[in-house]
């Protein structure tokens, strides 16, 4: 079983949300130039409003920094089965 290391964990979360963030960002003009309207409402009573091209690219390696936190967590709690309960609990909460 190979060991974590903190910074290895969150280096690979940067790296995986950029490059995710990047994706997004592509299928966000794709789908802009075809016509799509990407509209979000921040409150009941508010009006939609226009989602722009650098929040799904923030948005990304902001919740890849979040996953890493989260396995950081579970390396220090549990370090032999960080990863086990960390992907499991991937899997599960994107059958949801």
């Amino acid at each position: 079983m190979s060991t974590f290391s903190i910074a290895g964990i969150f280096k690979g979360g940067a790296i995986g949300g950029i490059v995710a963030g990047i994706v997004n960002v592509g299928v966000y003009v794709v789908g802009a130039s075809l016509g799509a309207k990407y509209l979000v409402v921040a409150s009941a009573t508010a009006t939609p409003e226009q989602v722009t091209a650098p929040r799904p690219f923030i948005m990304s390696v902001l919740f890849a920094l979040v996953g890493a936190s989260v396995l950081v967590g579970l390396v220090k709690l549990t370090p032999a089965r960080a990863w086990t309960i960390f992907s499991s609990s991937a899997v599960c909460s994107s059958r949801a």
